[in-house]
């Protein structure tokens, strides 16, 4: 009797030990999948600037860029790195969001206003670490966190007109 004891203690322990391996894998996979991230861009720009914004996705992902309600799309390289360059904007403020897109589900960062301006005294970059970043499944149905409101405009966005450029 002792020796069925042991063997099925022992199989309860091999299961909890793959269960928690297959857990910490699963865990690592979907942080590794859901790193998309802006690494650089400005809050301010002078009005003869280049507005260039960099950053992080999945591989080969798509990434949606609205800016002032028109919108854009560029692919990130086979490791993941993007770059943009929007171009010389107008004087004043333009409101910037990005959604970094993959098979699986999509991943919105709504930053700060972007302010052209005149006069910069002082030109360095301020990243923006305050974004506000909110998970989307594919299509339209969204996922909030408990008491989050997601707001999903009603006007269709416009499509640049080839304005932008990928810059190497």
């Amino acid at each position: 009797m002792e020796k069925k004891y042991k063997i099925l203690i022992f199989i309860i322990i091999l299961i909890l030990l793959f269960l928690a391996i297959f857990s910490f894998v699963e865990q690592y996979v979907y942080s590794k999948k859901n790193s998309s991230i802006i690494t650089n861009i400005k809050n301010q720009y002078s009005s003869n600037e280049n507005v260039i914004i960099s950053g992080i996705a999945n591989p080969n992902s798509q990434i949606t860029i609205i800016l002032d309600n028109k919108i854009g799309f560029i692919f990130a390289d086979k490791k993941g790195k993007w770059i943009v360059n929007l171009g010389i904007l107008s004087s004043g403020k333009h409101n910037f969001e990005i959604v970094f897109s993959d098979s699986e589900n999509s991943k919105i960062i709504k930053t700060s206003p972007i302010f052209i301006t005149d006069n910069i005294k002082n030109k360095q970059t301020a990243f923006i670490l305050n974004s506000i970043s909110k998970f989307f499944v594919a299509g339209l149905s969204s996922y909030n966190y408990p008491k989050e409101l997601t707001t999903i405009p009603l006007s269709k966005p416009q499509i640049f007109n080839g304005k932008w450029q990928l810059v190497k």
